[in-house]
C-alpha cells in the first residue's frame, strides 16, 4: 500500500517519506517493514530520507482506530470495490461511518 501511494499520488520530487506508525509489533515494527523501507531508499533510490514516528505504547488515538469496531471481520471481499461499499454502508450507532444516518 505504501508502494502504491509513493509511485502513484506522491509528488515525484519528494526525497522524504514520514511515516506514522501504531506501535504495534505484529503490523509496524517488524523487519519486513524495515527491510523494504531500506529497499526504498538504497537500492531503488526513491527517498534520501525515511522518518518513522512510533508513539508512546498506550497513546494512539487516531480517528480511524475509532472505527474499528464496526467493522465485520467476517465480511468477505473479493475485489477492492467491495470494501468500498461495505464502508459506504458500514454503520454506528446513531451515525454511520461517514457521520450521516442512512
Amino acid at each position: 500500500m505504501i508502494s502504491h501511494f509513493t509511485d502513484n499520488y506522491q509528488n515525484p520530487d519528494a526525497i522524504e517519506l514520514l511515516l506514522f506508525c501504531c506501535s504495534c509489533a505484529g503490523q509496524n515494527k517488524n523487519w519486513t517493514m524495515f527491510r523494504y523501507i531500506c529497499h526504498r531508499v538504497h537500492i531503488k533510490k526513491r527517498f534520501t530520507k525515511v522518518m518513522l514516528t512510533f508513539p508512546i505504547r498506550g497513546h494512539i488515538y487516531l480517528e480511524c482506530d475509532k472505527y474499528t469496531g464496526i467493522v465485520n471481520q467476517q465480511f468477505r471481499a473479493e475485489v477492492p470495490s467491495d470494501w468500498v461499499q461495505y464502508f459506504e454502508k458500514a454503520q454506528r450507532t446513531p451515525p454511520s461511518f461517514y457521520g450521516d444516518p442512512l
